[in-house]
């Protein structure tokens, strides 16, 4: 989906301006801001964000098996306070 306003007004520059790329299940930071051509073309792109800034490596010193960052993975916890709680 190519989005070109957000709240009713156009995109501000930060956010995008003048056309911002959201592709469903691929979480904000790698959609494509700023976007001003669109090319279709029959192979995977090998920018530095596809292939190595925005991916996943399961191996600590190999490139087997890597994926690309389409959802951000939880690294927090919630836990109670400690002490006594009343509610």
């Amino acid at each position: 989906m190519v989005a070109y306003e957000y709240n009713g007004k156009r995109i501000p520059y930060k956010h995008g301006y003048p056309f911002r790329l959201i592709v469903p299940q691929w979480y904000a930071m790698a959609s494509v801001k700023w976007l001003r051509n669109i090319f279709i073309i029959q192979h995977q792109f090998n920018g530095p964000f596809q292939t190595k800034d925005y991916v996943y490596y399961p191996y600590e010193n190999s490139d087997l098996d890597k994926k690309p960052v389409s959802a951000i993975n939880v690294n927090s916890t919630i836990q109670h306070p400690l002490g006594s709680f009343h509610c």
